[in-house]
């Protein structure tokens, strides 16, 4: 058997950015297994090609969602002892190429978990992505790992992959991870879908079986292209309506699924209520959920940080926002963000539709983003950039190695 959970890249974000000539990002190896080395590090057995000071990053990204997967998921032992291995590439092509060779088709993914032949672990590559999209791509495909290891070898897909995005959307922060974080380009997707038409009732959903599930995704099901958002709805709405009135009832068929229960036999002994109602009361959960500004603007910061690179290496530093716009546009800074099925343009003219991400949200209680920029008292690096008034302080900071190479940071709280 050879099961495989992917998340495609158009369900994830990409930024690629030009400042004058500029210069590629990315690189090769000469083969996907030529030039991998091991890591070790709490939770997770690494193979990789990638820098140094990128899978520092990631391992302790990675063993902090692991211990708040474990923190959840508690009542649950290990069913397969099996040690956690994680491939990262630097090579998008070299991640397909290793992926091909255990006889997994990786085209059009972002990052996967698998199960086939002799290996099985999570597999994803950089290609020049931002960081942070990686991370997300990882803490989804890591539930999909964790759950086979601690519950079912085949959870239901609404469950899987509606665990999956709520722990995907998770934002770091300096004490932890925080899931089940609403975010805004999923919830519109959704309430689009829903006042379409193009969604499914709870009880259609929560008894979907997998191979339904999978052929409405193979047909071309117009309703299928929201299945995984409206699953990520329907887990935030059981964890979290009317201050847990339904939480029972996801951990209650998580543990009928561990008890060996199929799909069917699980949806049949915990959803009992009047789904019609359930129904009626999760439309208007979603209608009143308010996205959370801290994803937002730890999005724009991530443009920050590609821009203030950029200027960095043809010397320029500016001293605070109005300075880097008007840098950017006298340099010809543009590129796009895609994120979905969404396309956006980014240079540097705030006033335009390119500019977008040099203005952050407001708090959910109103109050206005206060944006400091701290310039590097040497010059050797781009100024360190803080957001302030939202739920949480976020900063761009920048570190240079003793190698000399400039490495980046974005941190929450």
């Amino acid at each position: 058997m050879r099961r495989v959970i992917s998340r495609s890249v158009f369900g994830v974000a990409v930024l690629a950015c030009s400042l004058g000539l500029g210069r590629g990002l990315g690189g090769g190896v000469e083969g996907p297994g030529d030039s991998l080395r091991s890591v070790k590090s709490a939770s997770y057995q690494f193979e990789t090609d990638v820098d140094q000071a990128t899978i520092e990053r990631i391992s302790r990204h990675m063993d902090r969602i692991f211990r708040e997967y474990t923190k959840r998921f508690s009542d649950y032992p290990v069913r397969n002892a099996t040690a956690l291995k994680l491939w990262v590439f630097e090579s998008e092509i070299d991640y397909g190429t290793y992926l091909a060779g255990v006889g997994v088709n990786a085209t059009g993914s972002g990052g996967m978990f698998f199960v086939g032949g002799k290996e099985a672990g999570l597999a994803t590559f950089i290609g020049g992505r931002p960081l942070e999209v990686v991370l997300e791509t990882l803490r989804h495909e890591g539930l999909h790992q964790f759950a086979y290891l601690r519950i079912h070898e085949s959870l239901p897909q609404w469950v899987n992959e509606g665990l999956g995005e709520y722990f995907g959307y998770s934002v770091e922060t300096r004490t932890g991870i925080e899931p089940g974080v609403v975010d805004e380009r999923a919830l519109s997707r959704l309430r689009e879908a829903i006042e379409k038409g193009n969604v499914f009732t709870l009880g259609e959903l929560l008894f979907m079986s997998n191979g339904e599930w999978n052929a409405r995704v193979n047909s071309g099901d117009a309703r299928a292209v929201v299945m995984y958002d409206q699953s990520w709805s329907v887990v935030h709405f059981l964890m979290h309506a009317e201050r847990g009135k339904y939480e029972r009832l996801l951990w209650d068929f998580l543990r009928a699924s561990w008890q060996g229960l199929s799909p069917e036999q699980a949806s049949e002994k915990v959803f009992t209520r009047d789904l019609d109602a359930m129904d009626k009361a999760w439309r208007e959960y979603v209608a009143g959920l308010k996205p959370d500004p801290i994803v937002e603007a730890r999005t724009r910061m991530g443009v920050f940080e590609t821009a203030l690179r950029r200027l960095h290496e043809q010397g320029l530093h500016p001293k605070d926002a109005d300075e880097m716009a008007k840098t950017l546009r006298e340099h010809g800074f543009s590129g796009e963000y895609t994120r979905g099925e969404t396309v956006l343009p980014i240079d540097g003219d705030p006033d335009g539709p390119g500019g977008w991400w040099m203005t952050f949200p407001e708090s959910l209680r109103g109050r206005a983003a206060v944006l400091r920029f701290t310039p590097d008292r040497r010059g050797k690096a781009p100024p360190t950039v803080e957001v302030r008034g939202l739920r949480q302080p976020i900063r761009l900071i920048w570190k240079l190695d003793r190698g000399g190479t400039l490495n980046s940071d974005i941190s929450v709280g």
